[in-house]
């Protein structure tokens, strides 16, 4: 706003200074007395979930690619043993004719 000429506008003397209201502390409480507290309690139970489906993914993934190694394996046997019946018996027929 503008103040008209002669007329100072009041500058406040103290300012005014807010203190946050301490929040009351909220008591926690203990599942094992003076050792474990509840939100420690959770964590540890949060944890555990978590290093248990750790260990369920993992076993998973081990017998998924298992399961692909084999079937890779078992494809790569059956193109080898079909090349290698193919060469052998190309082998003998120019054999035969040879000799």
């Amino acid at each position: 706003p503008k103040t008209k000429p002669g007329k100072l506008k009041r500058q406040p003397t103290v300012k005014e200074i807010r203190t946050p209201t301490p929040k009351p502390e909220k008591k926690e409480e203990y599942v094992i007395p003076g050792h474990l507290t509840q939100t420690q309690w959770e964590e540890m139970i949060q944890m555990e979930r978590d290093e248990i489906a750790i260990e369920l993914m993992d076993d998973l993934l081990s017998k998924v690619m298992d399961r692909c190694h084999k079937a890779d394996l078992e494809r790569q046997c059956i193109h080898h043993t079909v090349s290698w019946a193919t060469n052998y018996l190309t082998q003998m027929v120019q054999r035969q004719f040879l000799f």
